[in-house]
């Protein structure tokens, strides 16, 4: 679970929560067309990030490429609800 973030009164800001620096590590890259992950059981989510070779039509920032995320694959270390 995240953290929440106080403002400077000490009230909790909803929007906002601070998460382990673990959240959001590259578990795997794979160069090529086709690529796979085994959960190793210690996972909260995977999600998947599809980089292309094509240049983006409407970069943000010069030479980006087109790329596209899959929704998150709750893992084995998700909490239980």
């Amino acid at each position: 679970r995240g953290m929440p973030v106080l403002d400077s009164q000490g009230n909790e800001i909803n929007t906002t929560q601070r998460y382990s620096k673990k959240i959001g590590a590259t578990l795997k890259s794979v160069k090529g067309t086709s690529a796979s992950y085994d959960l190793t059981g210690k996972e909260i989510y995977v999600r998947a990030v599809v980089r292309s070779s094509k240049l983006h039509p409407n970069p943000s920032e010069i030479g980006e490429v087109e790329r596209a995320w899959v929704q998150p694959v709750a893992g084995p270390a998700a909490p239980q609800e």
